[in-house]
Order: C-alpha cells, then sequence, then structure tokens
C-alpha cells in the first residue's frame, strides 16, 4: 500500500503543525517560569488604596507563600503580617491559547488562574491586577 502524493503533504505538513505547537507553548511555559520565579507580587489598586495587602511570594523553585500586609498604623496592627496566608507549589502551564497559574496549597487546594502581563507592566492575576517586584521574593 503506496500513499498518495497528497497523503504524503498532508502528514508532513499534520507532523510540522503538531511539532511546532509546543516548542511554541513551551518557550511560553518557559518565559514565565523564568519570569515569576523569585517575584514578589503585590496587590496594585491604586484606585482604592487597601488597608490589608495581599502578596504572593514566586520562589524559583516552584514553591509559594501568600501572605497579607497589614498597612494600618502600628499602633492599630500588632505586626506587619496578618495571619492567614498559605504556601505550596506553582506553575505556568497552557490551555489553547491562555497562560494558567497552577498553584496547589500544601493542604492540597487547587487552583487554576488565567495570567497575563498588562501593557502598564502590571500583572494580571484572575482579573487582578498585581506589581510585580523581580528578585524580592526572598527565597
Amino acid at each position: 500500500m503506496t500513499l498518495s502524493s497528497r497523503s504524503l503533504r498532508l502528514a508532513l505538513v499534520l507532523l510540522l503543525v503538531s511539532s511546532a505547537t509546543p516548542a511554541f507553548a513551551d518557550s511560553v511555559v518557559e518565559q514565565w517560569m523564568q519570569g515569576l520565579g523569585g517575584t514578589r507580587l503585590t496587590l496594585d489598586s491604586p484606585a482604592r488604596p487597601a488597608r490589608i495587602e495581599p502578596v504572593v511570594h514566586f520562589c524559583p523553585d516552584g514553591r509559594y507563600r501568600s501572605e497579607r500586609r497589614d498597612l494600618r498604623p502600628v499602633t492599630a496592627a500588632a505586626s506587619g503580617v496578618e495571619p492567614g496566608g498559605a504556601s505550596g507549589r506553582w506553575w505556568i502551564e497552557r490551555s489553547g491559547s491562555r497562560v494558567l497559574l497552577r498553584l496547589v496549597s500544601d493542604t492540597g487546594e487547587q487552583d487554576r488562574l488565567a495570567v497575563f502581563r498588562q501593557d502598564d507592566g502590571r500583572v494580571n492575576v484572575a482579573g487582578v491586577a498585581y506589581a510585580p517586584e523581580f528578585h524580592a521574593a526572598g527565597c
């Protein structure tokens, strides 16, 4: 049984397309992994300053920790960090054309959150803008 010239060309095109797509996906995932690793994201909402500000630290080894900074005056707050943070593992994956931030907490809770870089440089996670502080994760 032999393949016709048209079938052979179609098979070759499908092979090229299928092998090129993962390479593109891998490069986007790798860029996000390198970009977020070592970065601290802080809620960035200039329209309404927060008294308690969520902060997420993304470690280069794939761990994360979140906390909530208390921005109230020292007399009103005993410490600068409020309890209720989480920690776990993070990574980036693709789903079609979307880039997703995967979080799996140490308690087993899981999130898949859409992530993208806004034109103003902020990182948008699930519709919320965060200011990135590169090399500031402290881990």
